[in-house]
């Protein structure tokens, strides 16, 4: 994404409905066989739907690699589940990948560092370039 498009997308954000976000990193989350538990909530903040999940994907990824298409396709759908029942729009993939892009941008300068052993560039997704092709030219502003 340019500068421009960051921009863009950055101010259309403003007026998307929002969901806690808490700084969703592998790290800050336990689990058991059983149990998820969610520690760390000294950022816990507003953010709009999918800004979470994303950070979750890019972070996770960047430090366990590539994750499978299958995998992200689920979580999204179990994540859009109870907003959408709700009449909220959930996250859509090219939502999602947006946010990634934006945590790429955040999360790479740590890349070698905290656990980030992988390039967001050697790991992406493809369905998140594909989603993207024109990014630049509608987010723009």
């Amino acid at each position: 994404m340019s500068p421009e498009a960051v921009d863009g997308w950055l101010e259309r954000a403003a007026s998307m409905p929002t969901a806690f976000y808490r700084d969703a990193n592998p790290r800050n989350f336990l689990i058991t066989d059983t149990a998820v538990a969610v520690i760390d909530f000294d950022s816990l903040t507003l953010a709009p739907f999918g800004y979470d999940l994303a950070k979750l994907i890019v972070s996770t990824a960047m430090t366990t690699g590539p994750l499978p298409d299958d995998t992200i396709r689920r979580t999204v759908d179990v994540y859009n589940h109870h907003p959408r029942n709700r009449g909220l729009p959930g996250c859509s993939r090219r939502e999602l990948a947006a946010w990634c892009e934006f945590h790429h941008i955040l999360t790479t300068p740590y890349h070698r560092t905290n656990g980030y052993r992988f390039s967001w560039h050697a790991i992406r997704p493809v369905w998140i370039t594909d989603s993207l092709r024109h990014f630049d030219k509608e987010w723009t502003p």
